[in-house]
């Protein structure tokens, strides 16, 4: 359906649609939907910054007691979740348009493999 209705409308209707705020709105909420059940659970974004500590060659509590600042947080604050739990004193989030959106961070908390998450850090910080 939603390639269809893609299909019947040009590009310049599309664009103008778009630019309504309550478009903007409501794509928020579902694409942070989307990224909180799959790409940016918790789980995942763990995973992702243990392989990038693996790679830089970084030893156990790196970012203890550390001061971090994560820029593009997007919808949801999963990296900078992980920053903490991974030690850091304080996390500083940032992004240049507002798309955070705060209600889906339970989801994305709740939809990881939890026991995945402890592997995954615990080579940089205790369980």
């Amino acid at each position: 359906m939603k390639n269809l209705v893609r299909s019947l409308i040009d590009e310049r209707t599309k664009s103008i649609i778009k630019s309504f705020e309550l478009y903007q709105v409501l794509y928020n909420k579902m694409h942070s939907i989307e990224l909180a059940v799959a790409g940016k659970r918790l789980d995942i974004c763990a995973n992702e910054i243990a392989i990038y500590l693996l790679q830089s060659g970084k030893g156990k509590y790196v970012l203890r007691d550390k001061i971090c600042l994560e820029i593009g947080s997007g919808w949801l604050l999963t990296h900078s979740l992980v920053f903490y739990l991974l030690g850091a004193k304080k996390v500083y989030a940032t992004d240049v348009c507002p798309l955070l959106q705060p209600e889906n961070i339970l989801k994305a908390v709740c939809k990881s493999v939890d026991w995945s998450i402890l592997d995954s850090l615990s080579t940089f910080e205790a369980r």
